[in-house]
């Protein structure tokens, strides 16, 4: 998946593989590992300086299924950050 930063592109994410039991009808979160590019980092450095909060942005595909039925979902995640 890919991350941006004040709409910069910064990096991407990974969620980490393996199986997860996700309650039918549920909410539910899941820790994400973002790398950086320190590039990208740097043309957002002014912006994080100065400012308290920074929108991040997660833009990917994850694959969910059961059994042998597999199905590629979107993700599309926005928020405000503390920086």
């Amino acid at each position: 998946m890919d991350v941006a930063v004040e709409g910069m592109p910064a990096g991407k994410a990974v969620v980490p593989k393996g199986k997860y039991r996700i309650p039918k009808g549920t909410e539910f979160e899941l820790q994400v590992t973002a790398s950086a590019e320190v590039k990208a980092g740097l043309a957002n450095l002014g912006s994080m300086l100065f400012g308290r909060t920074a929108k991040v942005r997660v833009d990917g595909y994850v694959k969910v299924g059961k059994g042998i039925i597999f199905i590629t979902v979107p993700v599309q995640f926005e928020s405000e950050q503390k920086i």
